[in-house]
């Protein structure tokens, strides 16, 4: 019996060897993506455990939202080798260059020989201290482009500084590429000289430290001199925790487009396997009549699958090479990372163990079907083909999705049921899809022919056609999806079209300088600010836990520092969630507070709870009277605490300016607030604007990119599954020549049927992608859902179908030429 099968599989693989290139080239794509994506996230895993102490600078760093205080640089020099460490502060400020050329820049002010380790070039030639002496400061490369050059002067606050330099490599290149704007280095020595960081400034200090001290022993003797847990102190171990738990989400979430794809070509192949059996089944009847075992047909499902399953990982392995080289290029090029090597052979191992299943079960369930078929029917006429998909092979397709994300394993609980509920709707949609095609098809109107003709063959087909919807519906909706929420997210931060939203910023202002601010700005308003860290929660001391094994994410916002403010009333965007009132009756001794609901649940505070702040130096009891729904992208100081005006009317605080200014004297009104309050920073907030959108822009198209898989593998599953109907399309040809219909509408009702399919599918996953991001928009992200200009959303209604259109002309238009006679020949040839 072993040898009917191999004489079977010869057969088929000599006859219909395009079939299976295009099957293999199908699950190829989804192998590639899953192999180049766990190869670069390895590659990038591998470079920060080996480069920890590169990336952080040093081997340990003291970091906070605070001011240096001298206890904590004394005990951090007692730990150090030879007092060796390094003082760095980074804040957000304007420079204004000459004639009305603002920039919103990156400070970094430092001191010292910077970096203890990592690489540190400039151009000419400098290190930190030679910016001391003078007012000199190193730019960052890109500035290069925007004309600036050596000797160029730039005003940061009360100092105006003369360009020594320019950086072509630092520590930390990677944070500063999603920074808001280019990078400036000073002199620490400057920092204070500018005026910048006044009251009310808003800036991260950290100390570098270079220590021959094991990790666990410069913990334990740092907590021990200095207890504040406000204080962040970063271990390489500690770093590399927290990369690998960012690189795991990204690794996640790529995966899933991969096994999308990879999900898509096994419907493809299941798809087109199916068609062979059924087309091929009466003469598998009659060979289990002449007494043929299951066996055989086993057999030669196995080796097919086998076959296509090896191809398919062999062109993906190499494909996933050639792609993982770019991306590290890429990387390499654009961000300056010395990226380490990596084996493929994990990578490699896991596409090859993902595509053998795909293609086993696209292959073994189609077989299944058959094999349920009794033998009696051999002489029969069957079209088993007009079968719909059932219950259990949605169960099973579904069943199989969920396999292929167990495999992976990669924080799945959460892509899991998105990939599977979104899967459900899809089938869902498309076979309701198919009734009313149906109904449609019965109805008793007066249509031309190849119009009812194409309806009835899109019908009676409903399992093919379900499939291919599913498949060419799953392709669109990954793309669509991510240009929906793109296009939402740039909506929400995009102010340039909306008149009277703030769009210029003044930080650290003082009661004092609201006057002259408003003899330049009468439209100013202010928001009072100040800095605060909570001490006690129900009862409990915040204490942080160094020691943990994994990142705590309630920890992490229990012990950091949060700017908050006064006031008596909600502001325009919030939404009470819990709590008839935002602040309600006083209480004696209790200051009445508003927490934001999401940071709430993160600490675990409700209605009534209790808890203790720090505000300058002085613990004070508060209790939680509201929760409330902040929209975090109207461009406004934004709080995840506000405490009642009355209850701290006496702390000390200082305020941030807002104001909207015309975009064409947005330059001017800063030299002038520069002028008379040159300690007041401002920032132009239609710059910040395009730099999140721009960055925004970036991430959608590197994920568009890795959807293209997806579109990819729909293009060859469609190629294959013409390929496989062809021996059914050459006898519906010769059927309808021979009654004699001309070719001319024949192979328009052809091409409409087809053009059916891609209608239907481009309707069926714009409206799932449009559900999808307005839900999760509504409910994950809090923001508003935007529709893309109707123009568009049609554009890509009516480009689906028309290239499956196209696509299908060219396959069927040549099998017009031939003979009815020539027709039936080929057709059993082709059988």
């Amino acid at each position: 019996m072993t040898q009917v099968a191999l004489f079977l599989w010869r057969k088929d693989r000599g006859r219909r060897w395009s079939v299976q290139i295009v099957l293999a080239l199908s699950v190829a794509l989804g192998v590639a993506a899953l192999e180049a994506l766990e190869a670069f996230s390895s590659r990038i895993e591998n470079s920060i455990q080996r480069d920890t102490k590169n990336l952080l600078a040093a081997d340990f760093q003291i970091q906070a939202w605070r001011t240096l205080a001298p206890d904590v640089i004394t005990a951090a020099k007692s730990l150090a080798t030879n007092e060796e460490v390094i003082l760095q502060t980074d804040f957000v400020s304007t420079a204004l260059g000459e004639g009305e050329q603002n920039l919103t820049v990156q400070i970094r002010a430092l001191q010292g020989a910077y970096p203890f380790y990592g690489k540190f070039r400039t151009e000419p030639d400098l290190q930190i201290e030679d910016l001391r002496s003078a007012p000199k400061l190193l730019a960052d490369s890109s500035l290069k482009a925007r004309g600036f050059k050596l000797g160029d002067s730039l005003q940061l606050g009360e100092i105006k500084f003369s360009i020594a330099g320019f950086t072509l490599e630092e520590p930390n290149t990677v944070a500063s590429a999603f920074a808001l704007g280019p990078r400036l280095i000073i002199h620490q020595d400057w920092v204070k000289k500018t005026g910048l960081l006044g009251n009310g400034a808003r800036a991260f200090y950290m100390l570098l430290v270079r220590s021959d001290l094991e990790e666990s022993a410069f913990r334990k003797a740092f907590r021990a001199k200095v207890p504040d847990p406000h204080w962040k102190l970063i271990t390489p171990t500690r770093a590399n925790r927290q990369a690998a738990a960012v690189i795991e989400k990204l690794r996640a979430f790529l995966s899933f487009v991969a096994l999308s794809a990879l999900l898509l070509g096994g419907i493809g192949v299941f798809m087109i396997f199916r068609s062979q059996f059924l087309l091929k089944l009466p003469q598998y009847l009659s060979l289990r009549c002449l007494g043929l075992k299951s066996k055989s047909l086993i057999q030669n499902a196995l080796l097919q699958a086998s076959t296509v399953a090896f191809l398919g990982w062999i062109i993906g392995s190499i494909l996933a090479i050639a792609i993982e080289n770019i991306l590290t290029r890429y990387a390499t090029e654009t961000l300056g990372l010395n990226l380490a090597e990596v084996s493929y052979f994990r990578p490699a191992l896991l596409g090859a163990a993902v595509a053998l299943l795909t293609v086993l079960v696209a292959v073994l369930v189609p077989l299944r079907e058959v094999l349920r078929v009794p033998v009696v029917q051999a002489f029969r006429a069957t079209d088993a083909q007009t079968q719909a998909i059932s219950l259990k092979d949605s169960i099973g397709v579904l069943g199989f999705a969920a396999l292929l994300f167990f495999i992976v394993g990669r924080q799945w609980a959460l892509l899991g049921a998105f990939a599977l509920s979104v899967t459900g709707v899809v089938i869902l949609l498309s076979l309701l899809s198919i009734v009313v095609l149906k109904g449609l098809s019965q109805l008793k109107i007066a249509s031309p022919l190849f119009l009812r003709h194409s309806i009835l063959m899109f019908t009676r087909q409903r399992g093919a056609s379900q499939l291919l919807l599913l498949c060419i519906g799953l392709g669109i909706f990954l793309m669509s999806s991510v240009l929906f929420l793109g296009f939402s997210l740039r909506s929400q931060i995009d102010f340039s079209q909306k008149i009277g939203i703030p769009n210029f910023f003044m930080l650290g202002v003082t009661s004092a300088d609201q006057a002259g601010i408003l003899d330049v700005l009468p439209n100013a308003s202010f928001v009072p600010i100040t800095q605060a860290r909570l001490t006690e929660i129900n009862g409990e001391p915040v204490v942080e836990k160094e020691d943990a094994e994994s990142v705590d994410i309630g920890r992490f916002y229990k012990v950091r520092e949060y700017t908050i403010t006064r006031r008596k009333n909600a502001e325009d965007g919030e939404v009470l969630v819990s709590g008839s009132e935002i602040f309600g009756a006083p209480e004696k001794n209790l200051i009445r507070a508003s927490l934001e609901n999401s940071f709430a649940e993160r600490i675990g505070l409700g209605i009534g709870d209790r808890f203790s702040i720090e505000i300058a130096g002085v613990s004070l009891p508060a209790v939680v009277r509201s929760l409330r729904k902040v929209d975090w992208f109207n461009l406004k100081p934004n709080f995840y605490i506000v405490l009642h005006e009355d209850d701290i009317k006496d702390a000390p605080m200082d305020f941030v300016g807002m104001a909207y200014v015309e975009k064409s004297a947005i330059a001017s009104r800063q030299q002038a607030i520069a002028k008379i309050q040159p300690q007041v920073t401002s920032l132009d907030g239609e710059a910040i604007s395009q730099r999140l959108i721009s960055l925004l822009n970036q991430l959608s198209f590197a994920i568009s990119s890795v959807s293209i898989f997806t579109l990819g593998s729909c293009l060859f599953v469609f190629a294959g599954v013409l390929m496989a109907r062809k021996p059914q399309k050459l006898r519906e040809i010769s059927l309808w020549r021979g009654l004699g219909l001309r070719s001319r509408p024949l192979e328009f009702t052809m091409i409409l049927e087809f053009v059916f399919t891609g209608l239907l599918a481009a309707l069926t996953s714009l409206s799932v992608a449009a559900l999808s991001v307005f839900a999760l928009c509504k409910w994950v992200l809090n923001i508003s859902f935007v529709c893309p200009p109707i123009a568009w959303v049609l554009m890509g209604l009516f480009a689906v179908p028309l290239f499956l259109g196209v696509f299908s002309w060219l396959f069927i238009h040549p099998l017009m030429k031939e003979a009815p006679n020539q027709l039936f020949r080929t057709a059993e040839e082709n059988s």
